[in-house]
């Protein structure tokens, strides 16, 4: 018998054959979608809490080059430019990369978009990304060193992760 599509020949074949290169694909499930969009949801109700989620800063004490940028699509999305503006210039642009970035990744895995259809961000030239990373880099750093306003959260290596714990095995240290 032979099968009707390439992705049944995936299944069928064990993960042989077919368009995916040996990926199986598996049908969407409430449970698949289910975990598919509990990352998500899980990352929405930290931000509504106000938990601090960059892992820079919790590590290092040292904001990272999107610091403040969900604060300035907070404010971007309630028309308060000037706060976004300040908070993270870039914002009208990384923001609509991201959230499409994610929604996408999160359709994939839930099983309710295929993983070889065309990704749109695909199409922009890799200069344009080299041109997008270098400005955010170089934003970055000129806030570090208190242009345009400076950064949203003030650098305290003290207050990161991997100090606090050098600074707790130094006081175990004996005197």
């Amino acid at each position: 018998m032979t099968p009707a599509s390439p992705a049944e020949a995936t299944v069928e074949n064990g993960g042989k054959g077919g368009d995916d290169a040996g990926v199986p694909r598996s049908k969407t499930t409430p449970k698949r979608v289910f975990m598919a969009f509990l990352p998500i949801t899980i990352f929405g109700i930290l931000i509504a809490f106000d938990v601090p989620l960059c892992p820079s800063k919790n590590l290092f004490g040292l904001p990272c080059p999107g610091c403040g940028l969900t604060r300035a699509t907070e404010a971007m999305v309630t028309g308060d430019f000037m706060t976004m503006l300040r908070m993270h210039p870039l914002a009208p642009i990384i923001t609509p990369v991201a959230i499409f970035s994610f929604a996408r990744a999160t359709l994939i895995s839930a099983g309710l978009v295929s993983s070889t259809t065309k990704d749109p961000l695909g199409r922009i030239p890799n200069a344009v990304w080299v041109v997008i990373g270098t400005v955010l880099i170089t934003l970055w750093v000129a806030r570090m060193a208190g242009f345009f306003g400076g950064l949203p959260d003030p650098v305290d290596f003290s207050q990161g992760w991997i100090a606090q714990g050098f600074n707790y095995l130094w006081d175990l240290l004996p005197s």
